[in-house]
């Protein structure tokens, strides 16, 4: 009997199934992973009273007493609030309180701060307290997220011996600008200017006033008037203003423009100057 060789095929590894497979797994664990719903941060609170109840059709939360709001930006403090937890609403008064953890701290009579768009809007007696300024006012909206803001119905801003007040305006935190609108008046120990409109940059300390503009001296005694404003470094006391005119008990100046040092108490005209 002769020896014969027996030829096998041996099945080749069907290696591209495996990897579409592969492929196919890891598509459908990405999908269900988007398509499961994030778990929502809950927003923790405590008082001396809790109560459940409803209020036009709504499941609502009734604190009474120390209450306590922690939520992942700040915390807030009031003596009552209701939660109304379908629409993620938060309403306190009486003595109310935040405290952003950037450090800024707000005062208020009344809050009502939807944690969704994390818009708050203050009412009442109004204190902002942020770095080294502090902003006085009745209506305040502040967006915890952008971290601008919004006031009207009168405004008071302290800086240090720098005080700003106007009928409205803006603030923008992150870029530590301040933007005030209407009746704006600007008052230290040296002078006091009047404008329409003043940027103020916390930082820089540089008031930037558009529109016609006075600026009186503390005494009375001198007056600087521009129809097209400048800007005035409260710091430094440097500044430049278009288009101005000076006028003192002995003289009156006009110049296209002029550099003010108010410490120095030098003034250079430049351009067309009329005395």
């Amino acid at each position: 009997m002769s020896d014969s060789l027996t030829k096998r095929t041996i099945p080749r590894p069907k290696w591209k199934l495996i990897l579409s497979l592969c492929t196919l797994l890891v598509l459908l664990n990405s999908l269900v992973a988007a398509q499961a719903p994030q778990e929502e941060q809950q927003v923790q609170f405590k008082a001396n009273q809790l109560e459940g109840t409803i209020i036009d059709d709504e499941r609502c939360q009734k604190l009474t007493g120390d209450v306590h709001f922690v939520l992942e930006d700040m915390t807030i403090q009031a003596d009552s609030a209701i939660y109304y937890e379908k629409r993620k609403l938060i309403e306190a008064q009486g003595k109310v309180k935040i405290v952003h953890k950037d450090g800024a701290v707000f005062w208020a009579d009344h809050l009502l701060y939807n944690e969704e768009t994390q818009l708050a809007q203050l009412r009442g007696q109004v204190v902002y307290q942020s770095d080294e300024h502090t902003f006085y006012t009745d209506n305040f909206d502040y967006n915890v997220d952008t971290q601008k803001g919004h006031f009207w119905g009168g405004i008071k801003f302290v800086e240090g011996d720098n005080t700003i007040t106007s009928q409205s305006g803006y603030c923008d935190a992150n870029h530590k600008s301040v933007k005030f609108h209407k009746d704006v008046a600007l008052i230290n120990k040296d002078y006091q200017l009047q404008c329409d409109t003043l940027y103020y940059n916390t930082v820089t300390k540089i008031a930037r006033f558009r529109g016609h503009t006075i600026v009186t001296s503390k005494d009375g005694k001198s007056t600087l008037t521009t129809e097209e404003g400048g800007e005035y470094n409260t710091s430094s006391q440097q500044g430049t203003l278009k288009q101005c005119a000076i006028e003192t008990q002995v003289y009156l100046l006009y110049s296209d423009l002029i550099q003010a040092d108010a410490e120095q108490e030098n003034y250079t005209a430049m351009g067309i100057v009329g005395l």
